[in-house]
């Protein structure tokens, strides 16, 4: 395995037990890893939470290993760690993030997590403060369906989070 992916003999990976291990090495780059070292210096500042946010690409292993709980849980925590970083972003944003930059962070944040209402009140507000009030409206909307689907109170989430868009809309005009 290791001359197969081009390590050294006594290269990273090792196994215990029958347990074959990717130990964490500076030789190695893994963008997981990449991702949790720069989640967790997130709160140095927006610029360290853009980073982040760039190296989190998609789910972990979700092909090749889709049912294995063990990955499936370390793929829940990135999620919900990368879900953290967004709308802190979109709050306050590195120099630099442009509305078009902000438009397509809040969208993104909204496509891993629609049922999580905090992840899609962020980009709802950030969407209508730049103008996009019709697509605010459709994510407050999709999300209210998730919600109702999993059998929670989508009604009242759409009665208590429409009056955003037109809020922060009328705010940003």
């Amino acid at each position: 395995l290791r001359l197969g992916l081009g390590f050294p003999a006594d290269g990273p990976i090792s196994c215990t037990a029958g347990l074959v291990r990717l130990e964490r090495s500076p030789d190695v780059e893994v963008d997981s890893w990449e991702f949790e070292t720069l989640a967790a210096r997130a709160d140095t500042g927006p610029d360290v939470r853009a980073a982040a946010v760039a190296v989190y690409r998609s789910d972990v292993l979700s092909v090749q290993f889709a049912y294995d709980d063990t990955v499936a849980a370390y793929r829940r925590a990135l999620l919900r760690t990368f879900l953290d970083l967004p709308a802190a972003l979109l709050a306050d944003p590195p120099e630099g993030f442009d509305a078009d930059d902000l438009a397509s962070l809040a969208r993104r944040a909204w496509r891993a997590a629609p049922g999580d209402d905090d992840v899609c009140l962020a980009a709802v507000r950030t969407l209508a403060r730049l103008g996009h009030r019709a697509e605010a409206r459709e994510l407050l909307e999709t999300t209210a369906r998730a919600l109702l689907e999993v059998g929670l109170d989508g009604d009242g989430f759409r009665r208590r989070t429409m009056p955003v868009v037109d809020a922060v809309a009328g705010h940003a005009g």
